[in-house]
């Protein structure tokens, strides 16, 4: 094999009060290094030739390892690809959300549960379920994702279920996470969480007390923000090894309350709580289509820089938080399952049947209704097929974007933006992490 190294695609270049730094997409790696061998990387990055000028064999290696270098550019995508197709391919584990019931007791004007309904799951549901996952038999784990709706109203469905699945799934290691509003942690709810092995949960607010209080209320409470903070209290104390991640719904009308927001969480919960923002975007491409207080794909970049400038704000929103992977609807273990016992790819439709791609009766047995659709979800848009994926510098920290807008793009004439917030501001994002940690690694030409 040729030693003749270049830099590769998924290199970046970085300079910050006379330091010289490398970044690798692909491998994720953030390293410092002198003048002369930033110099010679960036040379070979600009002018596109080969690597002649480094004499020492260890820091080529290590560069290599590193993969600021590479010998072939297509190797390196095709490395990318292998560990894609690999999660594509992973018949280890089955990773299941399931939505025992459509019921919730807030109306939030943005949730995409437009079909919310007093569904809850039945036995007979439950038992087909349970007998359709018993089919897969080169499982060897399956991690649940309790869904809804809001799924603590439906508490003693999640017990049964889970004791079904237990005693049907033999041999399986079973993992368990939740989403939900954080309205219904009652002591009760909390140990039954225990039994059935939640480890991490996800709550959702949507600002400072007043502004959450306006988009989640019901009949009989008018302060829902208070008693979820209350709650989340509770569970520290009963449920210590419950992982609990707030995620803030950011919009333009909202986004001032972070910092102050993330304040307070910080102080009441002492950093026993992760809270990260999550921006309500306009997808649509041309930002004229968008509605007034959605954050524009164009906009989110600078957002989670102007955020990023607080220091109580984690890395997450600076620097990459690297795993190699992508939606699992585009494996074949993947499953949604609504109270009703139809199939989803995506958890994003649950509830939706005309996005269902099939349904499970009480037998177990499973037929897919929908080839179309299924084949779209599991196959459509694939960026590794994409030729301007292929070549983009940041694919390995994007993925490629949401599955279901690039399938919306290709077959509904969608304009969604399925880029990352990453893409053309990588630097800024590198150098506002430089800013607040010290790095260790420094390679010497």
């Amino acid at each position: 094999m040729s030693t003749n190294y270049k830099t590769s695609r998924y290199t970046f270049t970085l300079e910050s009060n006379d330091k010289y730094y490398l970044y690798n997409s692909l491998s994720n790696v953030l390293i410092e290094v002198d003048k002369e061998l930033f110099d010679i990387v960036s040379r070979s990055k600009e002018q596109c030739e080969t690597i002649s000028s480094i004499s020492d064999t260890s820091i080529l290696e290590s560069l290599r390892k590193d993969k600021i270098i590479t010998n072939n550019d297509e190797d390196d995508f095709l490395l990318y690809k292998s560990i894609i197709q690999g999660y594509r391919n992973d018949r280890r584990k089955l990773m299941i959300t399931i939505a025992p019931t459509m019921d919730c007791c807030f109306n939030c004007h943005y949730c995409f549960e437009r079909t919310k309904r007093p569904s809850y799951m039945s036995g007979d549901v439950m038992h087909g379920i349970a007998k359709f996952l018993a089919t897969f038999n080169d499982a060897k784990s399956v991690g649940i994702t309790w869904f809804g709706g809001e799924p603590l109203m439906a508490v003693p469905e999640m017990e049964k279920l889970y004791t079904i699945l237990k005693r049907k799934l033999k041999g399986l290691t079973f993992s368990s996470s939740i989403i939900t509003t954080g309205f219904h942690l009652n002591e009760e709810n909390i140990k039954a969480l225990q039994k059935i092995k939640v480890s991490n949960m996800q709550i959702t607010l949507d600002g400072l007390k007043n502004t959450h209080n306006k988009i989640k209320y019901t009949n009989g409470c008018n302060d829902a923000f208070s008693v979820v903070m209350d709650n989340i209290d509770r569970l520290c104390e009963i449920a210590p090894d419950i992982m609990v991640f707030i995620r803030v719904n950011i919009t333009k009308s909202n986004m001032h309350e972070f910092d102050a927001l993330q304040e307070y969480v910080c102080k009441r919960f002492s950093n026993k709580v992760a809270i990260q923002p999550a921006f309500v975007l306009n997808r649509n491409s041309d930002d004229s289509a968008a509605e007034n207080n959605l954050i524009s794909y164009k906009n989110q970049s600078q957002c989670i820089l102007n955020l990023s400038k607080s220091d109580r704000v984690s890395s997450y929103a600076v620097f990459p938080g690297y795993s190699i992977s992508e939606c699992a609807i585009r494996n074949p273990y993947s499953f949604s399952f609504d109270p009703d016992g139809y199939v989803y790819k995506c958890w994003e439709h649950i509830g939706d049947t005309k996005y269902a791609v099939g349904k499970v009766n009480k037998k177990g047995e499973f037929a897919v209704s929908n080839v179309m659709l299924m084949n779209r979800q599991l196959y459509g848009a694939d960026p590794l097929e994409d030729s301007n994926c292929r070549k983009c510098s940041i694919l390995p920290i994007c993925s490629g974007g949401c599955p279901i807008q690039r399938i919306e793009n290709l077959f509904d004439n969608e304009n969604n933006v399925c880029c990352s917030y990453y893409k053309g501001h990588i630097q800024e994002f590198l150098l506002e992490f430089i800013k607040k940690r010290q790095l260790k690694k420094v390679i010497n030409q």
